[in-house]
């Protein structure tokens, strides 16, 4: 084939997003992808690693820890991914969760507080909503979001 399909990005429509004092209720499934960004006038562009131009114009501004998963939740009724993209400390949060709970069969509830920079998200495990057979199979039934754009990338980096 003399031309192969151009990479897209990965939707905008197709993440978690939160206001401020909004919340979402769903469960974590599928793999997770780790990346580092870099910030530049206020929007994000992953760093490329090893050879990164970026990191090489500007060592002193050191790309950012991101992570991203698909979460499903309802929407109007029927079951939805949703790519839930956060940082270091979401992240760190999320590992200190999991050693109590598995994230990947416990229904969560994540809420929003703040704008821009003065945000902070709340992960809360709802043990009163265990996950039953019908649920599991119904979460399977969902498709789950590319989390890169990447053509190699399949989950953890």
């Amino acid at each position: 084939m003399l031309f192969t399909p151009r990479l897209k990005g990965l939707g905008k429509e197709n993440f978690l997003r939160l206001g401020d004092q909004e919340e979402a209720t769903g469960i974590f499934k599928g793999e997770i992808y780790t990346f580092k960004q870099h910030w530049v006038d206020g929007r994000g562009s992953e760093c490329s690693g090893p050879g990164c131009q970026m990191c090489a114009n500007d060592p002193e501004h050191y790309p950012a820890f991101r992570f991203r998963v698909n979460f499903i939740l309802s929407n109007n009724g029927q079951l939805a991914a949703k790519i839930f993209e956060g940082g270091g400390g979401i992240y760190d949060s999320l590992v200190n969760l999991e050693k109590k709970f598995d994230l990947s069969k416990t229904i969560i509830d994540i809420s929003r507080s703040g704008t821009k920079k003065n945000t902070k998200y709340q992960i809360l495990p709802r043990s009163d909503i265990p996950v039953t057979q019908e649920m599991e199979s119904k979460f399977k039934s969902i498709q789950l979001h590319q989390l890169s754009t990447a053509s190699n990338a399949t989950g953890a980096a």
